[in-house]
């Protein structure tokens, strides 16, 4: 077996990328496996919001706090758009040692 040192290698894996195609298969894959992941931002809101009522503030805020609920309100194919470059990033980090331990990349094998 050769090793991912090898320098033929380790260019070919270097030199993975995920292209414009790649990535739009992903988000579809995504989406179609109803993907939900932590929404920390309008957790934090909702208790800000209930911490405001208790203590009186909610009356003179109520717009704030409805334009802040209308800009963090969480959207897939946005976030996935937003945070394209460090998720292909991270995908590119997990296929690396697969395709090390798998013998390489190869320029002609399906995907």
């Amino acid at each position: 077996m050769i090793e991912a040192s090898t320098p033929i290698l380790k260019a070919s894996i270097d030199s993975l990328q995920i292209t414009d195609a790649d990535y739009a298969d992903f988000k579809k894959l995504v989406k179609e496996a109803d993907f939900t992941y932590d929404r920390q931002s309008e957790q934090v809101l909702k208790t800000l919001k209930e911490v405001a009522e208790f203590e009186g503030y909610m009356e003179g805020a109520e717009a704030e706090f409805k334009a802040l609920e209308q800009k963090l309100n969480h959207n897939l194919d946005r976030d996935l758009d937003y945070f394209r470059n460090r998720l292909r990033n991270r995908l590119l980090k997990k296929l690396q040692p697969v395709i090390s331990s798998n013998g390489g990349c190869n320029a002609t094998s399906e995907r």
